[in-house]
């Protein structure tokens, strides 16, 4: 894993039989710079719905009973994957946005984590609780 600064050079040779197969690699050794982009940067992430504390009744709910989780979430190099986790169990995992999950709601107190993993590994995390009304 590199830890320096984004933007730097990096320095390499390289040895080998089939140097011709790099551009303007024609004899050993072969030098160069390669530029690294340096990522230590988590995602952003924010859970839209429910609010935090927040009180559902059926009038807040779809006719089946469902909730949507919604989360927002953003990163300079790209979100890989978004985790919902209700009281501490893994719903699902979603990829490409809208970030917005139906769940087929229950009675009580819940607490809903959310996991944004970004390209380069990064992750943030956001949980709120909220209840449903029986």
């Amino acid at each position: 894993m590199w830890t320096g600064e984004a933007g730097a050079k990096l320095s390499f040779t390289i040895h080998g039989d089939r140097l011709d197969v790099l551009p303007g690699c024609a004899a050993e050794p072969c030098t160069g710079a390669l530029k690294v982009a340096v990522d230590n940067q988590p995602p952003v992430l924010e859970i839209q719905a429910p609010a935090s504390g927040e009180k559902l009744s059926t009038s807040d709910m779809r006719p089946d009973g469902r909730i949507i989780f919604l989360t927002n979430a953003q990163d300079n190099l790209g979100i890989q994957e978004i985790a919902f986790y209700l009281d501490g169990e893994l719903l699902n995992r979603l990829t490409p946005p809208p970030y917005a999950l139906s769940w087929l709601s229950t009675p009580g107190q819940h607490t809903l984590q959310v996991i944004a993993l970004d390209q380069a590994g990064n992750t943030a995390d956001a949980s709120i609780e909220f209840s449903v009304a029986p």
